[in-house]
């Protein structure tokens, strides 16, 4: 982390509700560059707390962001993902921009919303 002067970073295991809690409270940026992903519950706590995200494009993870976040190509180097990281704790208009587009994705994810994607999908293939 100290090469990249990212001093601020914090790298964290399993930690109790309250401290997730405080931890996303806290964040200015969510970054995972995790290459072994489904859905990530992750990113949508990140978007519920109002955080943007940076994440590298392995698994679901482009599909679940659905544009509510930088999406990192899976090649690209830790050097690229610090600058991303820069860039979203520095411009403000970004920063406000993937904001918004994290509320918008979120509600995507609404039971109601979800459930009427589901039967769509079901319907389709009956």
């Amino acid at each position: 982390m100290n090469e990249l002067n990212l001093t601020g970073a914090w790298i964290t295991g399993s930690v109790p509700v309250e401290q997730l809690v405080a931890f996303y409270r806290r964040a200015d940026v969510f970054a995972t560059a995790s290459e072994h992903e489904g859905f990530c519950v992750p990113l949508l706590e990140a978007m519920a707390f109002e955080v943007p995200i940076v994440a590298r494009a392995f698994g679901a993870i482009p599909e679940t962001m659905g544009g509510a976040g930088i999406v990192l190509p899976p090649d690209e180097g830790t050097l690229v993902a610090a600058e991303a990281v820069t860039e979203l704790t520095t411009n403000r208009a970004l920063r406000s921009k993937y904001i918004a587009a994290g509320r918008e994705r979120l509600r995507q994810f609404a039971p109601e919303q979800a459930s009427e994607v589901l039967v769509r999908h079901l319907l389709s293939v009956a």
